[in-house]
């Protein structure tokens, strides 16, 4: 069975990525369904409430497909995407457990003032 273009196993990342600088959208689709899982566990791994999993795996491709076209030559797009999911799985934590102890960001902030 002889592979096509559009068969993801056939194409590397760096030729879908041109795919999609070029405008085809199916790109974009075959680069989420080869990385999801991987950006899931990255995101689960990194939060302890499940319930905000789904939406930072999801914030991470509408960031990096918002932001493809400035992604490094030199970076390969599984890294870069990588890297993109871990800092919003952080920046969600961070943001959770301000929300938890709102008390303790007051005084944080406070101690840096100097009061």
């Amino acid at each position: 069975m002889r592979q096509t273009k559009t068969d993801v196993a056939f194409d590397s990342d760096a030729m879908l990525l041109e795919d999609a600088r070029r405008g085809r959208g199916e790109a974009l689709s075959l680069l989420v369904a080869r990385h999801r899982d991987a950006v899931h566990v990255i995101v689960r791994n990194l939060l302890a409430a499940v319930a905000g999993i789904a939406a930072v795996t999801q914030d991470t491709f509408a960031t990096a497909f918002c932001g493809f076209r400035a992604k490094p030559e030199e970076r390969p797009f599984k890294i870069w995407l990588y890297g993109i999911a871990v800092q919003k799985a952080l920046l969600k934590r961070r943001l959770d457990r301000a929300d938890a102890h709102p008390e303790d960001q007051s005084r944080s902030t406070c101690s840096k003032a100097g009061t």
